[in-house]
């Protein structure tokens, strides 16, 4: 912009030279050796390619102030109006562009710490979302496959220890029953008797081994169901801890990706800023001391020379020692990329020892094969 500025304040400035050098009866404007005043001076220069490129001289405030502090020196007195165009122009048109140009520059800058910040609130935001979605699911899904199992044991346990249970009864009555023994050499009434007798003990009672076989297989049909339920749930729960582990890695390598750019944008735009800043910096300078030699050619007429002004050598000896210190540029501090938790889950998750360990220590005899995470 302020490269456009100073292009557009040439070619008026062009203007201004042009209309003030015209003689009052038409005539050519002066040549070189018969300068008039600051501006026919550099008019005439420019025409005779003393200067170059009076575009590009314009464009460059440190040209155009070493072409003044020669008009300096030369002792001449321009006209007022004149001095007061060059003012204006730089007043009004050339340092403001300047400006909104830094102030462009600022604005850059804070949309680049912006971008690293957006980053991380970015990451924040999904990994809140994941931990109100995936990982409740995983929590569920935890929480039901130990019940589920917890209800297998009980079930498991009660088969095989409860006395109450037809499975444990059963095996006590086939425990207890003795064999059918006929004596050799007993006699028909006594072998009779005897089987009439063995019919109602332990060896021979069809209806109460029947009993309970049948509801000992009715509890380990139950418990079947269960063990199926309970692997159901240990595949489900296995599975959501794999999406939970994907997601929350995906969430940290884009976080990564995502700051580590964001930072290197950064850094490049305050290389190059650093760069144009020196450079507006010359430029503001420059300008400054231009002003400063407008205002002294501004500060008294010459009586004898109407409408010009007069050469104060001493003040313009001020001009030329005068300082500009610029202020320091605030390229704020990038924030720092925060921290991705992973919950573990690149550490733990199912294929893992440590995932049977930590999550089915409590039923380690009765989990199914655990389903590695891909």
């Amino acid at each position: 912009m302020a490269r456009d500025m100073c292009m557009a304040v040439t070619f008026m400035l062009v203007a201004v030279v042009v209309q003030a050098n015209q003689c009052s009866s038409g005539s050519e404007c002066p040549n070189n050796g018969e300068p008039q005043n600051l501006v026919s001076l550099l008019q005439t220069k420019l025409r005779m390619n003393m200067l170059g490129d009076g575009a590009s001289m314009m464009n460059n405030p440190s040209a155009m102030l070493t072409e003044l502090e020669g008009m300096v020196r030369s002792g001449e007195t321009p006209a007022f109006n004149l001095i007061t165009t060059i003012k204006n122009l730089i007043e009004d048109d050339i340092m403001p562009g300047l400006q909104s140009t830094r102030d462009e520059d600022a604005l850059a800058t804070t949309d680049a710490l912006n971008a690293i910040k957006k980053c991380n609130n970015e990451s924040k935001a999904e990994e809140a979302r994941i931990e109100s979605s995936t990982q409740v699911s995983v929590e569920t899904a935890r929480s039901l496959h130990a019940a589920c199992r917890e209800a297998e044991k009980i079930l498991y346990d009660h088969n095989l220890t409860d006395p109450e249970s037809f499975c444990v009864k059963l095996g006590k009555f086939l425990h207890d029953a003795q064999d059918l023994k006929i004596p050799d050499g007993s006699s028909r009434e006594y072998s009779v008797t005897y089987v009439k007798w063995a019919s109602t003990q332990n060896c021979c009672d069809g209806t109460q081994v029947a009993e309970l076989d049948n509801g000992c297989r009715a509890s380990e049909a139950e418990l079947a169901d269960k063990e199926a339920e309970c692997n159901a749930a240990q595949s489900s729960f296995e599975s959501d801890f794999c999406v939970w582990k994907i997601e929350l890695q995906a969430i940290c390598n884009g976080l990564d990706t995502c700051h580590s750019n964001a930072v290197r944008a950064y850094e490049n735009h305050v290389n190059k800023s650093n760069k144009v800043n020196d450079k507006w910096d010359l430029e503001t300078q420059a300008l400054h001391k231009i002003l400063c030699y407008c205002n002294v050619w501004l500060s008294e007429r010459d009586n004898t020379d109407d409408n010009r002004s007069t050469h104060n050598a001493t003040q313009f000896e001020v001009c030329k020692d005068q300082t500009y210190t610029p202020e320091a540029v605030n390229y704020g501090t990038p924030a720092e990329k925060v921290n991705c938790d992973l919950k573990n889950t690149d550490v733990i998750y199912p294929g893992t020892t440590g995932f049977t360990t930590q999550e089915y220590s409590g039923c380690l005899d009765f989990v199914g094969t655990v389903t590695p995470c891909r």
